[in-house]
């Protein structure tokens, strides 16, 4: 059996205020990143970001 490639759309984006920015991390891991998710049906990469 032959695994067929496919894609994932995610979407992310930085907030900074008052020289901060959002981030967030996972359990168990030490790495920050923006917030941000995969995209559900035919959701815009905006409406998953302010989701």
């Amino acid at each position: 059996m032959t695994e067929q490639p496919f894609d994932i759309e995610k979407a992310a984006g930085i907030i900074i205020k008052n020289r901060k920015a959002v981030l967030t991390r996972s359990f168990g891991k030490n790495v920050f990143v923006p917030p941000g998710g995969k995209l559900e049906g035919s959701e815009s990469q905006v409406a998953a970001f302010i989701r």
